[in-house]
């Protein structure tokens, strides 16, 4: 099964190489025109114990390079960050223009929440849909990102269950959601950025 997943990912990024080979221009044979790199979106999770589902819609995200936000997901999508228990999720591949980028906003909805609830006897997985207190959080990187031509970068995009999630003086979930991501521009080689489930 592991094989499976890993000749998987080998055509994925085979297939976007050859993408990458074709579709740009070099800026140095059309001066005043910037070159293409391209992004592949995953996503993964801080996990708490007690939850076993966390459906969050994801409706937007971008990453900035100081003049502008570049999007880098096409259409928004239902991730369950939960079940990704520390893997990795594909979410998209996007061109992006080359430069220098500094950080990443994720715009999100509608959170359904499953968990273990141990309030009643004997303990059942309960659900309860979610309120926001924000639905776009920016993160600024660590260190500036600056993004060549025809390069493959991948931003691992984080949600923190664990603090994101509020919880009453027994350890239940409430439902309240401050939605709280670490985000990051990686090289495609680098493992933070594996891709475990498509």
């Amino acid at each position: 099964m592991r094989n499976l997943k890993a000749t998987g990912v080998f055509f994925v990024l085979l297939a976007v190489l050859g993408l990458c080979s074709c579709g740009g221009s070099s800026s140095a044979s059309n001066p005043g025109t910037t070159g293409q790199a391209s992004v592949f979106t995953i996503g993964t999770d801080a996990p708490l114990p007690s939850v076993v589902s966390c459906q969050i819609m994801v409706t937007g995200v971008t990453i900035n390079n100081g003049t502008s936000n570049v999007s880098v997901l096409s259409t928004p999508q239902v991730v369950d960050f939960a079940q990704l228990s520390g893997l990795h999720q594909l979410l998209d591949l996007s061109a992006v223009p080359t430069g220098t980028y500094s950080s990443a906003t994720v715009t999100v909805a509608s959170p359904v929440i499953g968990f273990i609830d141990t309030m009643q006897n004997p303990p059942a997985v309960s659900t309860i849909n979610g309120t926001l207190s924000q639905s776009s959080v920016t993160v600024n990187f660590a260190n500036p990102f600056v993004m060549s031509d025809a390069e493959l970068v991948g931003l691992r995009m984080e949600f923190d269950l664990r603090k994101s999630l509020a919880t009453d003086v027994n350890g239940q979930v409430t439902g309240a959601v401050n939605p709280i991501f670490h985000m990051q521009l990686l090289g495609a080689d680098d493992a933070n950025v594996s891709i475990d489930d498509f």
